[in-house]
């Protein structure tokens, strides 16, 4: 995957409104979890990837999902879930994918960390 301007990553904050109910002080210590979250997580997929770990795989997986939720990166979201699918399936022939799929997931995760360490300024 090629490095994508930031600008052009789209987010959608409603869920982590909704979830905030207005209280700025606590959307941006959400946006601050999610942060350091995606610094975090894409490393542990990738040494479970690595090891072909599946439980662990999945278990990082939904981990992540969980926490994508709150800054609506709908291409992050699809990735880490096909990622999550493919994992489950664990077939050795998806091997490739698998790969292509983090690659794609550790990019798009420092891009959007990149998008939100801005707005958190």
């Amino acid at each position: 995957m090629s490095a994508q301007d930031p600008s052009s990553i789209h987010l959608d904050f409603s869920y982590l409104r909704d979830v905030a109910q207005g209280d700025a002080a606590q959307e941006r210590q959400i946006l601050q979890m999610v942060v350091e979250e995606l610094a975090d997580r894409p490393p542990l997929l990738q040494q479970s990837c690595a090891q072909r770990n599946w439980p662990q795989i999945v278990w990082h997986a939904h981990h992540f999902k969980n926490t994508l939720f709150f800054v609506g990166d709908k291409t992050l979201e699809t990735l880490n879930n096909q990622l999550l699918d493919t994992a489950r399936r664990a077939l050795d022939a998806e091997s490739s994918a698998l790969d292509s799929l983090l690659i794609q997931i550790v990019e798009r995760s420092r891009q959007t960390r990149l998008v939100l360490l801005q707005l958190l300024g």
